[in-house]
């Protein structure tokens, strides 16, 4: 700018009738821009997201979905509930 602020243009990207737009390239983000624009170029690409499903055994959200599983964690060692602990 005349008065010796700077500006920072935006950058959009599209393709067919998709479009990407990063509407400000931050000076702070100069770090970040090769993967903003990437990220960009393969949403235009790929507009469908793949959807990703988690199956584990392990709690989700901090808490076990398991009632008997809480009950056995909550347990002191050398304690058994109508099971038996070895042999």
């Amino acid at each position: 700018m005349p008065n010796g602020d700077r500006f920072y243009l935006g950058l959009a990207v599209s393709m067919l009738d998709e479009k990407q737009a990063i509407p400000f390239l931050a000076p702070n983000r100069e770090r970040l821009l090769e993967y903003d624009l990437s990220r960009a170029i393969s949403r235009v690409i790929n507009p469908d997201r793949p959807v990703v499903g988690i199956m584990s055994p392990l709690p989700m959200f901090g808490m076990p979905s398991n009632p008997m599983m809480q009950r056995m964690g909550q347990q002191p060692v050398g304690e058994s509930r109508g099971w038996c602990g070895g042999f």
